[in-house]
């Protein structure tokens, strides 16, 4: 925060170049915590986006569709068995 040349206490506060006095001063830290509350938010959703759904759907394949084409296969091309 920077100071103003005059003594009364106001303030400038470097984000927004307002002017603020010593009890909204509070408030911008707040600010910053819903800042990085937002952004785990984000990286969750990246993370979760990109990494663990499609991991989830590809091995939902291997493990359920890939034994069952395998058993069609087999009973469609050896009817005897």
């Amino acid at each position: 925060m920077l100071e103003t040349a005059s003594t009364n206490g106001a303030a400038i506060d470097g984000r927004t170049m307002s002017s603020v006095g010593d009890d909204e001063s509070v408030n911008s830290a707040s600010m910053d915590l819903k800042k990085m509350i937002g952004f785990i938010g984000a990286f969750y959703w990246l993370v979760m986006t990109v990494l663990i759904v499609p991991g989830a759907v590809v091995a939902t394949f291997v493990t359920v569709m890939v034994p069952t084409m395998l058993i069609w296969y087999a009973i469609a091309q050896f009817p005897f068995l």
